[in-house]
């Protein structure tokens, strides 16, 4: 994809936590992991950073679990249920 559109943004989505996730975004020239929400942990977060890569993560639905994450350094979340967090 980066060959035919590098200003493209492009992310990888894991479900499960492979061995080495940075690797396998770095060797898909991607800017950016979505990473299943229970799969995150801060090393993990700190990892892809180092390496200049976003980490996303889905699916948080209760402000609990936003502060968590969001206590991780996380760039972004995605939700069911935006409301929730409009106020915050």
């Amino acid at each position: 994809m980066k060959e035919l559109a590098p200003s493209l943004k492009t992310w990888v989505i894991l479900s499960s936590l492979p061995v080495f996730p940075v690797t396998v975004a770095r060797d898909a020239k991607a800017d950016a992991i979505f990473q299943r929400y229970p799969r995150l942990e801060r090393g993990y977060v700190a990892d892809a950073r180092r390496h200049g890569l976003e980490i996303y993560v889905w699916t948080i639905n209760t402000v609990e679990d936003c502060e968590r994450v969001r206590g991780l350094g996380v760039n972004g979340i995605v939700t069911d249920n935006p409301c929730l967090f409009t106020s915050r």
